[in-house]
């Protein structure tokens, strides 16, 4: 039974990513890490840092295909797929942002209102989510910046990194596609499909499922010191808000844009923007950062973590579709940064809790060694032009 799940996962999971494209900006400028979804479907994916998208449709057919990035206006687009592959470029127009009349002369603080809400409805926004299966991809990539020649006296050559004439490169880069199943609050089992780890024959990357699951809906988010939501329970002992703005997405649903500051500095809170849907109050997005001395991580100079939402009108509800995580980090003066990029997509809903099993990941016999073809074409974010660069520069010797 073990085995034919697992050969059940790698039929299902999809052949080829057929539909790509570009997304910019009025100006022409590339739309990084946009969410793009079909249509009452769950099947979903990302742009990348250069705006370039891959979407899993197998079947000729017509299409609406949705595309979401902050800062730019939802747009609908129906496709008359003909003929696979398919090139769909898009342009997105800059968000226009409102504060509705009704919201302006409300004598108390709207965010407020809004915020409330939002914590009222947790328990109805999160209930078809509590349980589910899911596709799930990752990447991650460090870079490391301006590595002096010597420490100490020692001379450190480029420390087999191929270092550039400004001594900066990429230190790590890696892949994961897995199927997870999820069980609130935050237990999930996840099974490795594929593993890959630039530099490395058979790599195993050490991006997981588990390591990603950052929820909001949950009163406190996970790090060293426990992060307090904007949507926790308590979170008002902990955050001052303010309605920037306000703007309707392609379904007319209204979102409410919330600045977030912490009261007090050097408190676990973030600071930035949560985005939440007038009405049924759930989360459409989120834009936070927090400081490495909130979470007692002093290597950590700030970490920024983006959520997109896709909306599904089949099941009336949000479902997190695209997460990255940024960082920035020091030691002995040399600096690092970072990007993990994720990809939640095919979610399947379970209306009785998942059963879970103590096997928190699990790997199949040769995640770790699938063939480029396999990449090309379960990859939901095309690799970007350094990203590809590093694979073939760190490709281990055949037989190695």
């Amino acid at each position: 039974m073990k085995y034919t799940c697992l050969l059940m996962l790698l039929l299902a999971w999809p052949a080829i990513a057929q539909v790509t494209g570009k997304i910019t900006s009025r100006s022409g400028e590339a739309v990084p890490f946009a969410g793009i979804t079909v249509a009452g479907t769950f099947i979903a994916t990302s742009t990348n840092e250069n705006g370039y998208y891959s979407l899993p449709i197998k079947q000729d057919g017509n299409y609406t295909i949705i595309i979401r990035s902050l800062g730019y206006k939802t747009r609908k687009i129906k496709a008359v797929i003909n003929k696979l592959p398919y090139r769909l470029d898009i342009t997105l127009e800059p968000e226009s942002y409102e504060l509705q009349e009704i919201i302006i002369s409300n004598k108390n603080n709207p965010a407020t209102t809004v915020i409330k809400n939002a914590i009222a409805a947790k328990e109805k926004n999160t209930e078809k989510i509590s349980s589910f299966e899911a596709d799930f991809y990752s990447r991650g990539i460090f870079r490391i910046k301006d590595v002096p020649e010597k420490i100490l006296g020692q001379e450190l050559g480029d420390l087999g990194l191929g270092l550039d004439s400004a001594r900066s490169g990429v230190i790590y880069l890696s892949e994961t596609v897995s199927r997870i199943r999820y069980k609130r609050p935050g237990k999930i089992n996840e099974t490795v499909i594929a593993s890959k780890v630039s530099g490395e024959d058979n790599g195993f990357s050490f991006n997981n499922a588990g390591a990603a699951d950052f929820d909001f809906y949950n009163d406190y988010l996970p790090f060293e010191v426990n992060v307090v939501s904007p949507v926790a329970g308590n979170a008002f002992n902990y955050y001052d808000y303010v309605l920037e703005s306000t703007f309707f997405d392609e379904d007319k649903h209204l979102i409410n844009k919330i600045k977030i500051t912490p009261l007090r500095r050097g408190e676990p809170a973030f600071t930035g923007y949560i985005y939440v849907v007038e009405g049924s109050w759930a989360i459409y997005a989120a834009d936070v950062s927090i400081r490495g001395p909130q979470v007692r991580q002093g290597m950590l100079d700030k970490l920024t973590i983006r959520q997109n939402y896709s909306y599904n009108s089949a099941e009336n509800l949000w479902l997190k579709n695209v997460q990255v995580i940024d960082f920035e980090a020091s030691i002995f003066s040399v600096d690092f940064t970072g990007r993990f990029s994720y990809v939640y997509s095919n979610y399947i809903l379970s209306p009785q809790p998942v059963t879970l099993s103590n096997e928190v990941i699990t790997f199949t016999e040769g995640s770790n060694n699938k063939s480029e073809s396999f990449w090309n074409s379960a990859r939901p974010i095309p690799l970007t032009g350094e990203e590809k660069n590093d694979y073939a520069k760190k490709k281990p010797p055949a037989g190695t």
